[in-house]
């Protein structure tokens, strides 16, 4: 791919990511940015490094994508993040036993999963429609795990499909609060050619 393309690409979703984080808004109820800090076109076998930057346990929120932009998106953040994003909407973790693994109830698994279905539905339509083209992410699927872990299941569950991923680094910025997240975009084929022609 052109180093002109790529460039384009980034801009649509620096742009992908400011109507994510006004779809946001309405979900807290208070103004949130969502800024693109960096994006890279990687091979997908650095998926899981890239997760790994984020130490520790990790909530991912994986969503097959369906239509003429079709592939596999994913929404990460590091556990402390999750933790303060599901006390703005209203919910808690509590504490395991043993204080390694956090019980997450069903009320705020749901609290992350409408989260990753307003920011990936919001950011890859938008992402889309700057192509001329469709992109329907259906619901996300749940996972908490080592930050490598989960690349390594993203990587198991994806290759079939993808052989590319464009990964970005995004802050969530809610008041004085900036909560750090890893999105990604694991392109079909189809959609990898459709970028070529950008």
């Amino acid at each position: 791919m052109s180093e002109s393309a790529i460039e384009k690409l980034t801009r649509i979703s620096g742009e992908s990511a400011d109507r994510a984080g006004e779809a946001l808004s309405k979900l807290l109820r208070q103004p949130i940015r969502m800024i693109l800090q960096g994006a890279n076109f990687e091979p997908i076998e650095a998926v899981p490094t890239y997760l790994a930057t984020q130490p520790g346990l990790s909530v991912c929120l994986l969503s097959r994508v369906q239509g003429e932009l079709e592939g596999n998106a994913l929404l990460a953040f590091s556990l402390p993040a999750a933790r303060t994003w599901v006390g703005l909407l209203g919910g808690e973790f509590q504490a395991s036993k043993d204080d390694s693994m956090p019980s997450i109830g069903p009320m705020e698994q749901s609290m992350l999963e409408e989260t990753a279905n307003i920011a990936l539905s919001s950011f890859m339509n938008g992402f889309a429609q700057s192509l001329g083209l469709t992109a329907v992410p259906t619901s996300p699927i749940f996972l908490l795990d080592m930050a490598e872990s989960i690349g390594s299941l993203v990587l198991m569950e994806c290759a079939e499909v993808s052989d590319q991923t464009f990964l970005f680094r995004v802050d969530f910025r809610i008041g004085d609060q900036v909560l750090d997240a890893t999105l990604a975009f694991l392109p079909s084929p189809h959609a990898l050619a459709e970028f070529s022609l950008v």
